[in-house]
């Protein structure tokens, strides 16, 4: 009965935290960014991108999938979109991420520091492109639940200079 009541404490004390957590002065403030770090066609035809997640120290983002009990929603999600914000059709692979083993929830899979993700696009559309990712993590030194945020980035075409 004690643990009972002592789990339920806690868990009504992360969705209180959770809540309040996240904001500076009225803006969102998550402790990560996303950067795309290279693109190419590839043989087939297909746009092939890859963004890196960028994790401040100390920082813990839910991984896709975290394959925690009830946590799917809190799963990082990386979505495409042109620039009339319509989601373009896209293969994303997400790493593994980390294994961290609880007692009570099972095992939980986190990106910490700095992790690549691959995304191909198959029709590969014209440029500019939105890469978003929806995110939620916690701080790991003073066990504080972050929230969510989206981080976006965007995929310009590279001005080629004219040949003499």
């Amino acid at each position: 009965m004690y643990r009972l009541l002592t789990f339920c404490t806690l868990l009504v004390s992360a969705v209180l935290q959770c809540s309040a957590t996240g904001v500076e002065g009225g803006k969102p403030k998550f402790p990560a960014t996303i950067r795309i770090v290279s693109n190419m066609t590839d043989d087939e035809g297909r746009l092939r991108i890859r963004v890196r997640l960028l994790i401040e120290d100390h920082v813990a983002i839910y991984a896709h999938p975290v394959r925690a009990p009830g946590m799917d929603h809190a799963s990082a999600r990386v979505t495409v979109f042109n620039t009339n914000r319509k989601p373009q059709h896209a293969v994303v692979t997400y790493p593994a991420g980390d294994k961290l083993q609880t007692e009570f929830m099972g095992d939980w899979y986190l990106y910490r520091n700095s992790v690549d993700i691959e995304i191909v696009l198959a029709d590969n559309p014209p440029l500019p492109l939105i890469v978003r990712a929806k995110i939620a993590g916690f701080n790991e030194t003073r066990s504080f639940c972050l929230g969510s945020a989206v981080l976006e980035s965007q995929l310009k075409p590279v001005d080629k200079k004219p040949e003499p």
